[in-house]
């Protein structure tokens, strides 16, 4: 771990939103000898955060770039850049075929196939699940169109306008001579002037956001997940387990819990109720080889069937309407029983949520407001039809 890498919440995350909120971004900018790391979250605040101290992984890495990676000899085979900077994500389904961070998490390449993620030149590929049937997180911190202010290392005068100024982010730049990429940002103030400030270069961070921007979206589970050896950590392949949600848009809430530490059983059983919810092609895509394919099974996307056998661990028999269908495992999601009352959380993709609304109560774009992050009780079935039940 190093200073500059940014970062997210992690598995063993118990700080309540002081990042801001599930998929907020921050800056390490230090590193200790305990086994942790200062961290300064893209809103302004600071904490300290365990990276392997007493067991516990705070954080995921988001983008190690900042830090200085680069793998030398090797070209992203979809944007060209010469050298990779960052993490190298490697598809083991094609030969010598590789993407950098940008292109990986902008779906570039076949998302059926599977990829390797290989953090830094000398480390150990770690197979990862494959993208098509995986969670996608959107990033939100300091992107362009984030409203900023000075922060906690800002040492430009009134090059603002004056404290409490306000200014917009206009790109993600590297910054001068330092060693990394993608540390900084060029911002315009109201008054007028245009700079680049630092995001993570050197330890430093020279602004906050008052208002967020978005930016791209990532496979919570396919990020490093730090602690105090460099050895690979521990993923979870969505095409085997299916992980439980706890907050955010596109993710979660304290912490991402695997299906067997979680008390409610998210193992698919004969007779149980599942919904299909990835898009028409992803579905024709990790479908082939595993059940076949129809375009008649598109008719099934965002209805509830109930499964009728299990093959194998990949391929599940769904019924609807009479006519049974052979579907991959990570294709379905469990729909489960719930009451008024109960507490639950939106599935945090919108385009998602869209997807199976539809003969469910419907879709309103206003539906996103009040639903990201939160916690919801039940009051009416037609808008929370297909959430995650959450335990205390």
């Amino acid at each position: 771990m190093s200073v500059g890498v940014r970062v997210v919440r992690g598995p063993d995350w118990n700080y309540g939103d002081k990042d801001g909120g599930e998929g907020h971004v921050g800056s390490i900018i230090a590193v200790s000898q305990d086994n942790s790391c200062d961290v300064v979250w893209d809103n302004g605040r600071e904490m300290k955060c365990n990276i392997g101290k007493g067991g516990k992984r705070d954080l995921r890495v988001v983008d190690n770039a900042p830090a200085g990676v680069k793998h030398l000899g090797v070209q992203c085979d979809e944007c060209k850049q010469r050298t990779v900077i960052g993490t190298r994500w490697k598809c083991s389904e094609c030969h010598d075929y590789d993407l950098c961070t940008i292109c990986y998490y902008g779906d570039k390449h076949n998302l059926s196939h599977q990829f390797l993620r290989i953090n830094k030149q000398s480390s150990k590929p770690i197979k990862l699940p494959k993208r098509a049937t995986s969670q996608r997180m959107r990033a939100l911190g300091i992107f362009p169109g984030a409203v900023v202010l000075r922060g906690k290392d800002w040492s430009y005068g009134t090059q603002d306008g004056g404290q409490g100024s306000e200014g917009k982010v206009t790109e993600i730049r590297n910054y001068g001579g330092d060693t990394g990429a993608r540390n900084a940002v060029k911002v315009k103030w109201k008054n007028g002037e245009i700079n680049v400030y630092k995001l993570g270069a050197g330890g430093k961070v020279d602004l906050k956001f008052m208002e967020p921007g978005v930016g791209t979206d990532y496979y919570r589970d396919h990020l490093d997940i730090p602690d105090s050896v460099d050895v690979p950590t521990k993923q979870t392949d969505s095409s085997a387990r299916i992980t439980r949600e706890t907050s955010t848009f596109e993710g979660n809430e304290s912490s991402t819990e695997e299906a067997e530490t979680s008390s409610v059983d998210t193992v698919l059983h004969v007779g149980d109720r599942v919904c299909v919810f990835i898009p028409a092609e992803d579905l024709k895509q990790v479908q082939r080889g595993r059940g076949g394919w129809s375009m008649r099974m598109t008719e099934c996307i965002g209805r509830i069937g109930k499964v009728k056998n299990i093959e194998s661990d990949e391929i599940i028999e769904v019924e609807y309407d009479g006519n049974t269908w052979q579907f991959y495992q990570g294709a379905l999601r469990k729909v489960y029983d719930i009451k008024p009352g109960d507490t639950v959380k939106i599935l945090s993709e919108p385009k998602t949520v869209e997807l199976l609304q539809k003969g469910h109560g419907g879709w309103e774009d206003a539906m996103i407001k009040g639903s990201i992050n939160d916690l919801l009780s039940i009051f009416f079935f037609t808008h929370a039809y297909y959430t995650y039940k959450q335990t205390a």
